[in-house]
């Protein structure tokens, strides 16, 4: 049998596998905030408790950059299982633990699973035929919104019927379950694609503490304000740490991320246009659940309870999940900058429509879909836009920084929102509860339209090909 009809009949399984390993790593991120408040019981320490979610973030972010650049060294499918198996045992550390020392260990090693994200991205691009890459990369991303969905579901209905412990338990078995996939249905790695040199230890040991400060200054910031100085000095000490990273690797024969190629020329642009997307539609998560529950007495919201916004996001959700394998196979036929280009043309007018029927349950619900959707389209197109104009050899590397840059921007983007929306507004008067007024909401889908301008102006000043080369 020809090579290429071999390929063509078997990367459907390789996509399962990479999709179940996806789902497994989203379910660790979600499934957390469902047990937060027993554990602020049990451990009756909320800023400890917290930090299960600080920290994990702080992992995540270093290992997508890392763990990525390590798949294009020494093997991606190789690397994928060791981060599932350091998962699993994380998660079953934390659920064997009676302490919140040994959880937040747990913690830490799951965050380890975040380079599978785009190294999954660079095994469909090594296994899948090149028409289909880019429809291949758009169901790995689907199983993301999956993940968030079901996750939250999971670990609701796990938080109220067992105990704590067995959340834990849950994502053990999930990432054993990813693993088992990926091991079964992936192929091995092909020697002869890996990257021929060394890797940079210089320059991780610098870049991934430096992005933990960053964003643990950012979480900080989120509670106790921009100039508070536990916030800030962290801040300010990775900002100084990424300094040294940037010049260290601007003189590296063999750097850990191509500093040059990741801020130049199409890699550059989507780079940005991730950044900017993290720091405001990513932001809806936040600002529809502010605006369902705040009082409509305060001029703006509906006064909903959590569990109402909860149901009105899985519309959104639910066509993420098929607009993202859309985008992709539209994105192999026409390019991702079309695709793109088409999503931001939505995206601006949805901003001025929340402002204009900012009173409307039913056109705030229908925009908050809307932007869902379009979030999702544009997590797929961004590693589109990459790949199309670097050596398949690097794929992890130049992926996963994007992917570090959702992490980083989209804490830059909280700690605005959660900034321009402190209240101002007491209800019930003399309660001292306060609310944001409607020019505060304003004034952010204001900022978030004028972003939506920038980018659609940089997608359109750039050139993009097609991945797919045959019909």
């Amino acid at each position: 049998m020809p090579e290429n009809e071999a390929r063509q009949r078997s990367y459907w399984p390789i996509v399962l596998g990479l999709v179940i390993a996806e789902v497994a790593l989203t379910f660790e991120i979600t499934m957390i905030y469902a047990a937060l408040p027993r554990l602020n019981a049990i451990f009756h320490n909320r800023d400890h408790v917290g930090w299960l979610v600080t920290v994990f973030m702080m992992v995540s972010a270093g290992a997508a950059a890392v763990g990525g650049r390590l798949g294009d060294i020494y093997g991606r499918r190789r690397v994928v299982l060791v981060a599932l198996m350091i998962a699993t045992c994380g998660s079953m550390i934390s659920g064997l633990s009676g302490t919140l020392a040994g959880v937040l260990l747990g913690r830490t090693l799951q965050g380890v699973a975040a380079c599978v994200l785009p190294l999954s991205i660079g095994l469909v691009r090594d296994h899948l035929p090149s028409g289909r890459t880019a429809i291949g990369i758009g169901v790995v991303l689907s199983s993301a919104s999956i993940g968030y969905g079901a996750g939250n579901l999971v670990g609701g209905y796990v938080i109220d019927h067992f105990d704590w412990p067995a959340l834990f338990h849950v994502t053990a078995v999930l990432a054993g379950v990813g693993w088992a996939a990926v091991y079964a249905l992936v192929p091995p790695d092909r020697d002869a694609r890996r990257v021929k040199q060394k890797l940079d230890v210089l320059g991780g040991a610098l870049f991934v503490p430096g992005i933990a400060l960053i964003i643990y200054g950012l979480t900080e910031m989120r509670t106790k304000g921009w100039l508070d100085v536990t916030a800030c000095l962290p801040m300010a000490a990775g900002l100084v740490l990424l300094a040294i990273w940037f010049w260290v690797e601007m003189r590296s024969d063999a750097p850990l991320v191509d500093v040059r190629a990741v801020f130049r020329g199409q890699v550059g642009i989507a780079n940005l246009v991730m950044a900017l997307s993290a720091a405001t539609m990513y932001q809806m998560v936040l600002i529809g659940s502010l605006m369902m529950q705040q009082p409509p007495e305060t001029g703006i919201g509906f006064g909903k309870t959590a569990t109402f916004y909860g149901s009105v996001t899985i519309p959104g959700a639910l066509l993420a999940v098929l607009a993202s394998p859309l985008a992709g196979a539209l994105a192999g036929r026409f390019g991702a900058r079309a695709v793109l280009l088409t999503a931001f043309s939505i995206n601006v007018p949805l901003w001025c429509l929340m402002v204009l029927n900012a009173s409307s349950l039913v056109w705030v619900c229908a925009l908050m879909t809307a932007v869902t959707v379009i979030g999702a389209v544009v997590l797929t197109c961004v590693p589109n836009l990459i790949i199309e104009s670097i050596d398949s050899r690097r794929t992890g590397e130049f992926v996963g920084f994007a992917v570090v840059l959702r992490h980083l921007f989209g804490g830059v983007g909280a700690q605005l929102a959660v900034s321009l929306l402190a209240g101002r507004i007491e209800f019930p008067a003399g309660s001292h509860v306060m609310y944001p007024g409607p020019a505060a909401y304003f004034t952010l889908f204001g900022l978030y339209g004028v972003a939506g301008l920038i980018m659609l102006g940089l997608v359109s000043g750039m050139k993009s090909k097609a991945l797919r080369t045959s019909a």
